[in-house]
């Protein structure tokens, strides 16, 4: 008689190796060495993982369920792994913490950095496919390969045991970072390059935010949630020419408390996100071997100089250095 899988599972935050051994004893499926294939009668799909260093690795999970399942990932007493979930599909995946309730998907909030240390209740739904990329890493790792003495902030944070949550959307610049992951067929040097510029992308959005600081508590849910929708709206449209009078007005606020509360929130101010995200597609063009003066003109330049001044500062190499690598 087979063992009917559970509708429901806890478990603490581990390394992939061992989660698998918990999910094929939770008979959700079967080991295949680094891939997790789910049992047909559960859903279909798998897991599969690749090991970069010692304490660091990305995971792909790909796989649609039969019924709906819960997760309550425990809280173990030290922040000694860390995980960070790109959501890259439109499967709402809810995720209670505390009293919040957060729904991530690929065109709201679809990236959540937590640590082992951290209680989060999710929430599968069924018949809906569920693609994720995860980023993991140990706090050895972290603390022997990413730490500098100029972000004190970051380092502050993730040598603290208390639970980390953080949330951020999937803006153009880690949209065209990530849809090159794919463990399936992309070569193990290019993932592990992409892993490492996702989690550097991360952690310098997280640095602009001041994460040592207070500073959203006088910020209202409402606004918050505002910005959000806002943000969103010029992430779907980096092309398009930003105005933030109609911003603010979309945001439900006054020009002066728009500008405030996004720089305070994102650590931007509007035109320079924008500005980032045109640039990002400027990069990912200059990919596809368009012309630089192709996408100087496709991102509004009329003077070329001005697109590759603008580009350098931002990214630290000119355009047509792209194109020589490429």
């Amino acid at each position: 008689m087979k063992t009917k899988a559970p509708s429901t599972i806890s478990y603490p935050l581990m390394v992939p190796t061992e989660w698998y051994q918990f999910l094929e004893h939770q008979h959700l499926g079967n080991i295949d060495q680094e891939t997790f294939v789910f049992n047909p009668t559960f859903g279909q799909g798998h897991l599969q993982y690749m090991e970069f260093q010692k304490g660091f690795w990305a995971q792909q999970m790909n796989f649609t369920l039969k019924d709906p399942f819960d997760i309550t990932q425990t809280a173990g007493t030290t922040n000694d792994l860390f995980i960070v979930n790109f959501y890259l599909t439109k499967a709402p995946i809810s995720q209670q913490i505390d009293e919040k309730m957060f729904e991530f998907n690929y065109d709201s909030i679809s990236i959540m950095l937590s640590s082992s240390a951290s209680i989060s209740l999710y929430h599968i739904p069924a018949n809906e496919e569920v693609k994720i990329f995860q980023i993991g890493f140990t706090r050895d790792w972290l603390q022997a390969n990413a730490f500098e003495d100029s972000n004190p902030n970051l380092k502050r944070l993730f040598v603290s045991d208390d639970p980390i949550y953080l949330a951020e959307n999937l803006d153009y610049q880690f949209k065209y970072l990530v849809k090159e992951m794919d463990l399936l067929s992309s070569n193990r040097l290019l993932l592990f390059s992409g892993s490492l510029q996702l989690l550097n992308t991360l952690f310098t959005k997280f640095e602009n935010r001041q994460l040592n600081s207070s500073k959203h508590s006088n910020i209202h849910h409402d606004d918050l949630e505002s910005l959000l929708q806002v943000r969103t709206l010029m992430d779907e449209n980096p092309l398009h020419p930003i105005s933030l009078d109609e911003l603010a007005q979309q945001s439900g606020m006054s020009l002066s408390k728009f500008k405030r509360y996004f720089k305070q929130v994102y650590g931007l101010s509007p035109y320079q996100y924008h500005l980032q995200n045109k640039l990002a597609v400027g990069l990912d063009r200059l990919h596809q071997n368009y012309s630089v003066s192709e996408v100087a003109f496709l991102l509004g330049y009329n003077n070329l100089s001005h697109f590759s001044k603008a580009f350098k500062k931002h990214y630290g190499f000119l355009p047509s250095n792209v194109q020589k690598d490429t």
